[in-house]
């Protein structure tokens, strides 16, 4: 896909989110996909990061931003944004906030869950640590959308690892497989995301949610390689993975032990790769697949990855089964012979 990088001109939106414990305060945050706004689950600070509370004379209230950018967005609104107060990052981590669209605050607005460390909080719509945070663009508070990056999900993740086990929050998407909205997002229902950008804007400036909105050049990631007027989206598919991560310390010790030639592969495109691994996506939804030795019971649903057909039928209850017929009956779409005495 890096094959599909090109520089485009995406709308760049600051967004007012009003604090829940003083609605006439707001943290501004900047994104350029305003299409993942309805999908918003965070927003992320740096924790050493200074932060300066302004008064904004448009609404009569104040906002929050990163101090280092103040003078850069007061430009940017034309109007001078007095400074009353400042703060670090670290003081605003755990504050709520209003999001930026209403669809999903009914359900999960006041949730909680039970934290690992004791207590509880609530689950959605908090201000969250994220060192990625910088001042070279934006407003250093930055809007996230776990649904749709990478980054975005692993501070989901870090999130979930906070709460006991299935108390924490779950992902939040509004976008279906085919890259249009669904119900759950219904003043933009049916339409492609992309396409609905202008419109979330219009939403936001209606709402008095939109702070300021200008034309953004850089580079989209991607446009698809064989359609080249076909912008991607990043999106969240459920897959089977290896934990190779798991591994990773053993794997570059006897990588260490190989006498690699060229030499400098060893410590270069291999070892880099070693270094930089993630847990293995083996499940795939093309049309080929990968073969998966999992077993899936019909009564309860369990699922049991088997090792080899000795493993197979060794298991309880197969005795004088054939197993070729048995998987034929699972699995209708099979094609083969019967084979119960070799492996």
């Amino acid at each position: 896909m890096d094959q599909g990088y090109r520089e485009v001109a995406d709308p760049s939106v600051v967004v007012r989110l009003p604090l829940v414990d003083d609605p006439t305060t707001c943290l501004l945050v900047w994104t350029t996909t305003p299409w993942t706004l309805p999908s918003n689950q965070f927003a992320a600070v740096r924790p050493d990061l200074t932060y300066a509370t302004v008064r904004d004379d448009e609404t009569g209230g104040r906002a929050i931003v990163a101090e280092g950018l103040v003078e850069t967005l007061a430009a940017k609104v034309k109007r001078e944004l007095p400074i009353v107060d400042r703060c670090r990052g670290d003081q605003l981590i755990g504050r709520r906030y209003a999001p930026p669209f209403p669809e999903y605050y009914a359900a999960l607005g006041e949730r909680d869950g039970r934290l690992v460390a004791g207590g509880r909080q609530k689950v959605a719509w908090r201000v969250v640590s994220a060192p990625f945070v910088t001042t070279e663009t934006g407003t250093g508070i930055v809007h996230q959308a776990p649904a749709f990056g990478e980054v975005d999900y692993d501070v989901l993740v870090s999130e979930q690892a906070r709460f006991v086990d299935g108390e924490g929050p779950q992902l939040i998407c509004c976008v279906g497989p085919d890259g249009r909205f669904t119900a759950e997002a219904p003043a933009f229902e049916g339409r492609w995301v992309k396409e609905a950008d202008r419109d979330i804007v219009r939403e936001l400036r209606r709402s008095g949610r939109l702070f300021h909105a200008e034309q953004y050049v850089h580079k989209y990631p991607p446009f698809c390689w064989r359609a080249e007027e076909d912008p991607l989206i990043q999106y969240p598919r459920r897959s089977w993975f290896i934990r190779t991560t798991a591994f990773r310390d053993r794997m570059l010790e006897n990588n260490a032990r190989i006498g690699w030639f060229p030499e400098h592969i060893r410590d270069g495109r291999f070892g880099n790769f070693l270094e930089s691994n993630v847990d293995w996506a083996l499940s795939r939804e093309r049309y080929w697949g990968t073969p998966l030795p999992i077993w899936v019971c019909e009564a309860t649903g369990q699922r049991e990855a088997v090792a080899d057909y000795a493993e197979l039928l060794d298991k309880k209850g197969l005795e004088g089964l054939d197993v070729w017929e048995s998987a034929k009956r699972q699995f209708p779409d099979m094609r083969g012979t019967s084979r119960t005495s070799t492996r």
